[in-house]
Order: C-alpha cells, then structure tokens, then sequence
C-alpha cells in the first residue's frame, strides 16, 4: 500500500501509546546529550519534556516565543495548540532554560527564527516531524531501549507521567496539557478503570 506524504507515518498500523522516560532514562540521555558541540539537541530534548508540546506545536517554535527582547530566557509563554487550539502556557524550569540561552548564544539564532533547525541555516525551517522522531529513537538507543516503543510523543508524555507518579492533581497536569476534560488526562496517562480498581484493592484502609 503506497503513503501519500500528507499520511500520517502511523497509517494502517496498529500502534499505542509510545513509552514515557523514567527520571533516571532522562538523566542518562542528557548527560550523553551533553557532548552535543552545538547544543542543538540537549535544548531540543530539554524543551520538549518541560514544556509538554505535541511535535507539531514544539517544532513551530521560534526564538521570540522563548526569549525576551533583551535576550532572557522566558520561564514560561502562551501557545495556542494546532490540534485542539486550546490555549496552554508552557514551563521551562531553570535547566531547560540555560540549556535554551546556551544553544540561542552558540546558533547566533534571531527573535524571527524558528528555534529547531539542527544543523540547517539558522533562518531555515524547521527540523520536520519525522526527523525529530527519529532523533528521538537514536537517543533512546543510545541508552540501551528498544526504539520501536519511542517516539517523539514519548517526550510529550515523561514529564506529565512523572508528576502523576509524584500525587500532582490530574487537573493540573491536564491544564498544561491543555486537555479539556479530566476524563482526557486519564486516558491520556493511561489511568484505565482496570488500573484504578486495582490500586484500589491494593490500598485497602482496612490492612
């Protein structure tokens, strides 16, 4: 069966959720990420998880949605999502964002340009949603996982997971998510009824 290029790649194919990173996964890929010379990467794999952006929001990113006229890096800014257009405010921690003020300094990158362009002229387009899935998948290598089970929007889903994990209230991580129900958030994390009934019997009140 031919593929238009206007598919999407998962056409025909039975496909689920792609894995999320644990904490120690994420800090295994940023230190192998840290040897990047242009810094391009490590910035990349740091915003994605941070801000929680689906691939088509994260790769039209430009360098004024993330910096201040004066060169500061934002902690966080509004975004209209493509998919839902819900409106989200995204977060870069303080981590996130050095390694953003240290790829804008090594790039030269101006407010207009898009913020993801790997090793394209600096006022190119940006890196396509494909390529980004791939790069993912090599990192993931890297560190000794199966890459058939990652993907870019296993990014999407490590840091909303991880506060999940960390008793955050569904109703936060669905906000900056920018899902409309809790019901969604649910799903999303994978909290299925089943999951839910089982915690329940192994939290008995009554042991």
């Amino acid at each position: 069966m031919t593929r238009s290029s206007r598919d999407p790649w998962n056409k025909g194919r039975r496909v689920g959720a792609r894995r999320e990173l644990s904490k120690e996964q994420v800090a295994a890929i940023r230190s192998n990420l840290q040897g990047d010379q242009s810094g391009h990467d490590l910035c990349l794999f740091m915003v994605a998880i941070d801000t929680m952006l689906r691939a088509d929001n994260l790769l039209q990113l430009r360098v004024r949605d993330v910096a201040q006229a004066d060169g500061e890096i934002r902690d966080t800014f509004p975004w209209k999502q493509n998919k839902s257009s819900e409106p989200v405010r995204p977060v870069l921690t303080p981590p996130t964002q050095c390694a953003v003020r240290i790829w804008l300094r090594d790039s030269g990158k101006q407010p207009d340009h898009f913020l993801f362009t790997r090793t394209k002229p600096t006022e190119d387009a940006p890196i396509s949603a494909g390529f980004y899935r791939e790069i993912v998948k090599q990192w993931v290598k890297a560190i000794g996982l199966y890459p058939d089970e990652y993907s870019g929007h296993s990014l999407r889903r490590t840091k909303a997971i991880f506060m999940y994990n960390r008793d955050v209230p569904i109703a936060v991580i669905g906000r900056l998510l920018g899902h409309k129900t809790e019901t969604a958030t649910l799903h999303y994390l994978g909290i299925t009824d089943a999951i839910a009934c089982h915690s329940a019997v192994e939290n008995s009140i009554f042991s």
